[in-house]
């Protein structure tokens, strides 16, 4: 029996292509990578003039826009900057408003965190007097619109 009359040989040509076409579309192969899942999160520690910066962010220039404010407001030397750039994480309306995140990180708290977790924005720590509380409060509540949940537990140091 020569190859060509072989009806084995004619079929197994067309079935690979079925079969490699159909791995193909259930691996999800040519299709666009999914953007991330993981929520846009940042931790701003206020602790004796000092300010650490820590989570994770989706894009590199809204990291860039709040270490550069922050270093503006402490000082270069006293800004530690542990933010990790991830394409697993998912856009936030505060990752690029930058109203929220500098009003935070000019805000004045000391010995305490301002934490950014997907939709919220949690304050905690010390505030020299109960205007400064207010104000914080009331800067960080405007920046964050009615999409970012604000919770304030600030306190006025005494």
């Amino acid at each position: 029996m020569t190859k060509a009359s072989n009806p084995m040989t004619l079929r197994q040509p067309a079935i690979f292509r079925v079969f490699l076409f159909a791995c193909l579309v259930l691996s999800g192969c040519g299709r666009p990578t999914p953007q991330g899942t993981l929520p846009a999160r940042l931790v701003v520690d206020f602790s004796g003039g000092h300010v650490t910066l820590r989570g994770a962010l989706p894009q590199a220039g809204a990291r860039d826009r709040v270490l550069e404010r922050a270093r503006q407001q402490y000082g270069p030397g006293n800004v530690l900057d542990r933010i990790e750039i991830s394409d697993k994480v998912i856009e936030a309306p505060w990752v690029s408003t930058d109203a929220l995140l500098l009003a935070v990180v000019e805000s004045g708290i000391s010995d305490g965190q301002a934490v950014f977790d997907g939709q919220r924005l949690q304050l905690t720590g010390q505030v020299p007097t109960e205007t400064i509380r207010a104000q914080i409060s009331t800067r960080a509540a405007r920046a964050a619109g009615s999409n970012i949940a604000v919770d304030s537990h600030l306190q006025v140091s005494h």
